[in-house]
């Protein structure tokens, strides 16, 4: 019997194209989109199965089959015919009084000046809150529509001995509840990223209840022992 050889196709480290499809939603610009399917014949044509656009954009040419359109600025310009969602994150007031109602908001934050015109409740479009609290407060609940907070949120709220975080709050960010002096336990059972200086100088914090599989942990915790 003579020697027969066996190909075997190896597709070991290529992309298909449901692979460079997922890739397309981190590309923030169009020449770099416009390279890319430059590199391989089968990727020309990606852009006829995009339904969205992962960076600003002034028509459908290069997305041609478009049904939701990502704002990612309020001065970008609205295609016609498609779905719009703004990504910027705007404050609640802007939201009322400028976000035209065929346009769904992804970040809408409730801050200090939204308290002063709409109240204590923080309402139910918000998913984000600024340094919203008063500085005096001792114990906070923060409501599970709300999922982010900006840098420094909690940071000087030197009376606060007590938080209940959003089951959806993943993320601490930079100096979220520095300087908080008051605080002796927390429960961040559900967050999966903790900023740098998250809890520095809360010198009376003793006890943290922290997920086993956070996956990122700056240098927050300075002086206190966890």
């Amino acid at each position: 019997m003579g020697n027969t050889t066996t190909k075997y196709k190896d597709n070991k480290g290529k992309l298909n194209i449901e692979n460079i499809l997922n890739v397309c939603r981190y590309i923030n610009k169009e020449e770099d989109y416009i390279q890319m399917m430059m590199v391989n014949k089968k990727y020309k044509e990606i852009h006829k199965k995009m339904k969205y656009n992962p960076f600003s954009i002034k028509s459908k040419k290069i997305f041609p089959k478009l049904t939701n359109q990502f704002l990612y600025s309020r001065n970008d310009n609205k295609i016609k015919g498609v779905h719009h969602i703004l990504v910027e994150v705007i404050s609640y007031s802007t939201y009322m009084k400028e976000i035209d109602d065929d346009i769904y908001c992804c970040n809408i934050k409730y801050e200090e000046e939204d308290k002063e015109e709409y109240g204590e409740k923080i309402e139910n479009e918000c998913n984000w809150i600024g340094r919203y609290y008063d500085r005096e407060i001792t114990e906070i609940r923060i409501e599970e529509h709300i999922k982010q907070c900006v840098d420094e949120c909690f940071n000087g709220y030197t009376s606060l001995t007590k938080i209940e975080l959003s089951p959806h709050l993943y993320k601490l960010p930079f100096k979220c509840f520095n300087n908080c002096k008051s605080l002796i336990k927390i429960n961040i059972e559900y967050v999966t990223y903790i900023g740098d200086n998250c809890f520095s100088n809360c010198t009376r914090l003793k006890e943290i209840r922290m997920n086993k599989d956070i996956g990122y942990v700056g240098v927050v915790f300075g002086i206190v022992k966890v």
